[in-house]
């Protein structure tokens, strides 16, 4: 049956010809990279070879990924908490069980993320105990996700940083499209503020801003259809500036690691 591999496939086996998602998502990203593309559910082909090659480790970082946040309650008081920024999110981190990595800020990191995997630099670290004291007192402002803490898998690999200016530049095209369809198509009382794909093309979030409740079942529906992922609509407040480090900003748009502080 499609999406099985034949007896004695090695691990990270080509798809079959007829995938629907072929020309899409991690299959493009592996393509980029002369990779070959896996069947769904056997790796996706991120990292390093030495870690691709180990299908062990790849499928530990995959059942994280898909993990439930990190308890804090059951979590060593001395445990660090690292602050991770994305293109228009921060979110918070710790390394995974056993995970003794040295990490610094300024690092590209892969975490755990929405059904997946995403990358993001390190902005910051405190002990865990402070996480817990500035979540409370900023309770009432921090949605579902922002109270959550994820794990870093591990750091991104050269391979996987280079990614970032063609993920970038996908999200302008995204936003075109988005905008294009949702103002001049669908007459959506809304303004698009920005796009932010995930790094390993499953999710997209569309920021918009807009006074009134709004239907998004078509725009959603189209945007799905071009692009063969998940779709997420988040409002913000577009004169309200994101709390972001210039220096990570910068470094994800590029893929090139910078100094923290640097301009």
């Amino acid at each position: 049956p499609y999406g099985v591999p034949p007896p004695g496939a090695p691990y990270g086996y080509a798809p079959y010809p007829e995938d629907p998602y072929a020309n899409t998502g991690a299959a493009a990203v592996n393509r980029a990279l002369g990779r070959s593309n896996p069947v769904p559910g056997h790796g996706d082909g991120y990292g390093p070879p030495s870690y691709r090659n180990s299908a062990n480790a790849r499928l530990r970082d995959r059942a994280l990924a898909q993990s439930e946040p990190v308890n804090l309650d059951n979590v060593d008081p001395n445990t660090t908490v690292y602050q991770v920024q994305f293109k228009k999110t921060i979110r918070n981190f710790t390394l995974r069980p056993g995970d003794v990595t040295p990490l610094q800020a300024g690092d590209f990191v892969i975490v755990q993320a929405d059904r997946g995997e995403d990358l993001g630099v390190i902005t910051d670290s405190y002990p865990v105990q402070t996480f817990i004291d500035r979540r409370y007192a900023m309770r009432a402002y921090m949605d579902e996700e922002d109270q959550n803490v994820g794990y870093i898998l591990r750091l991104a690999s050269p391979s996987e940083t280079k990614l970032l200016p063609e993920k970038f530049q996908d999200e302008e095209m995204i936003f075109k499209t988005c905008e294009n369809l949702a103002i001049h198509t669908y007459r959506l009382p809304m303004t698009v503020v920005d796009v932010e794909y995930q790094f390993d093309r499953h999710k997209i979030t569309i920021y918009y801003d807009s006074p009134l409740r709004i239907d998004f079942r078509e725009l959603v529906r189209d945007l799905f259809s071009s692009f063969k992922a998940r779709i997420w609509m988040k409002k913000i407040n577009q004169f309200q500036a994101p709390d972001i480090q210039q220096f990570a900003a910068i470094a994800l748009a590029t893929g090139v690691k910078l100094a923290a502080g640097s301009d």
